[in-house]
């Protein structure tokens, strides 16, 4: 996944629009539009400061390995619904998507 893909998705992760997080970071609504587009590059501190909007820092936002997972809204769904199930339920449903890879 390139940064702009990745940005839009956290920002949708997070149920924030754009006129939230550009008025929040301080840039404009058609800059964070070509940035999420990949249209346009955004400096470092344009991005800093769209992170900080989302809680992150560069750093963890470029680690691949970082612990902060993006959970898309679809994802949170499934993952709240799975909690009401039984054990014999989850395991149901862990082999069915299984199946789906």
């Amino acid at each position: 996944m390139n940064y702009y893909e990745k940005l839009k998705l956290i920002r949708k992760s997070k149920n924030l629009t754009m006129k939230e997080v550009t008025h929040k970071a301080n840039i404009s609504q058609s800059s964070l539009s070509y940035i999420e587009s990949g249209s346009n590059t955004p400096t470092i501190e344009t991005l800093a400061n769209i992170l900080n909007v989302y809680g992150m820092t560069l750093s963890n936002f470029f680690d691949d390995n970082s612990s902060d997972t993006i959970i898309t809204p679809e994802l949170k769904e499934l993952l709240d619904n799975a909690k009401n199930l039984t054990p014999k339920q989850l395991a149901i449903l862990t082999e069915f998507l299984k199946t789906l890879k």
